[in-house]
């Protein structure tokens, strides 16, 4: 994989685990819990890591692929055909 389509994917993949681990975070918090902060962020971790990798990786992927054809680059990710 050529370092530009790495640097786009791996933006994109933070773009959605940003979001989730300050909502999830935010939710351990509210939910009235004030554990150490070692077992928030196991808590945190536990729920959003499985959601990036099952809800958002692919997204990911295709939204990679689809700038990496708006901008001509030739990547792993663009399906042919």
């Amino acid at each position: 994989m050529p370092l530009k389509e790495k640097l786009l994917l791996a933006f994109f993949i933070w773009l959605g685990v940003y979001p989730s681990v300050l909502f999830m975070t935010w939710l351990v918090g509210k939910v009235g819990m004030d554990p150490p902060l070692p077992i928030k962020v196991l808590i945190t971790t536990m729920v959003t890591v499985p959601t990036i990798e099952f809800l958002f990786l692919k997204r990911a992927k295709k939204i990679t692929a689809a700038v990496e054809k708006k901008l001509g680059i030739d990547g792993d990710l663009r399906e042919e055909g």
